[in-house]
């Protein structure tokens, strides 16, 4: 059977509890996929053998955008907080918060990563809990052909326990595959290195708790309120010494000013693009258009007042 069980798009899914329970291919959402998968959610206990995630149990030729996962996976042999088996597809801005069991080739985000197969913008922190190949973020990045599996400006804040190839970023990677601009907390995990069997990778870099609340730390990572990385903006920190980096859409869309919810300082940072049009073309309009109607008004005051206080 191919990667087919959602071969178009899913999006703006919610699977809240639940006990989900199979062999192989085991997903919170789905067990298999070789469509889009954004903006979706999960919070289950899932099970399974081979090929489990919270998330997807597999994808192939597959985008997986914008998805976050918690709860608990269980499974064998591939076990991802979010997916379990990445194949020639690309998982970009998502997290897990999963805790994460398995036997063999375990990630707290990716439990197999190979063949093509990209990791973009993404970081875990959950826990990971594994006998053999574990690793915080993806339990193994493998290179099964000429294209190698990537994974780039990602982190983890996982606690892991394993017995044997275990890395608080990655447990096993392969020849050929590669890490770029990665970080791990050495502070949850003194005991391991980034990467087992590649410690001195130079773009898997291990920093302290204080370190990861640093913004300046991420040098070449795509912030809110900068535009020398790209204007996607990818990453948002409110100040430093408050948290780690989180991806954008994990703030109200209406918290303009970070850092305490969406209030009179919001209101006011609207009104300074109120009218302004073409928003969709050429500009942003520093992202007042909250509901993404091309020009900022009416509806973008009544989703802020959607989000008032939070």
């Amino acid at each position: 059977m191919g990667f087919n069980d959602a071969t178009t798009l899913i999006a703006r899914c919610y699977v809240m509890g639940g006990n989900i329970t199979g062999k192989d291919y085991v997903g919170g959402l789905t067990g298999k996929c070789d469509g889009q998968v954004r903006n979706c959610y999960t919070q289950t206990q899932t099970n399974g053998r081979n090929y489990v995630g919270g998330l997807c149990g597999g994808i192939g030729y597959a985008l997986v955008l914008n998805c976050h996962t918690e709860g608990a996976v269980n499974g064998k042999y591939s076990t991802g907080g979010l997916i379990g088996l990445n194949y020639r597809s690309e998982v970009s801005r998502c997290f897990s918060n999963a805790y994460t069991m398995g036997e063999s080739i375990t990630g707290g985000l990716v439990g197999r990563n190979g063949n093509d197969a990209k990791i973009y913008d993404c970081y875990s922190t959950g826990n990971v809990d594994g006998l053999d190949t574990s690793g915080g973020l993806v339990g193994a990045n493998e290179n099964d052909s000429p294209q190698k599996a990537l994974v780039s400006n990602c982190y983890s804040s996982a606690t892991v326990t394993n017995t044997s190839n275990s890395g608080s970023l990655i447990g096993i990677q392969g020849g050929g595959a590669e890490t770029i601009k990665s970080f791990w907390n050495e502070d949850i995990n003194p005991s391991l290195d980034g990467i087992s069997n590649s410690p001195d990778d130079p773009n898997a870099i291990g920093i302290s708790v204080t370190e990861m609340q640093t913004q300046s730390t991420f040098t070449g990572w795509d912030f809110v309120g900068e535009t020398a990385n790209g204007t996607d903006d990818i990453w948002r920190m409110c100040v430093d010494g408050l948290d780690t980096p989180r991806l954008w859409y994990e703030f109200a869309p209406a918290d303009f000013v970070c850092g305490d919810g969406v209030d009179l300082v919001d209101f006011a940072y609207l009104s300074q693009y109120w009218g302004l049009t073409g928003c969709n073309s050429g500009t942003n309009c520093g992202r007042a258009d909250i509901d993404g109607s091309g020009d900022v008004g009416l509806g973008d005051v009544l989703e802020l007042a959607n989000d008032w206080l939070q």
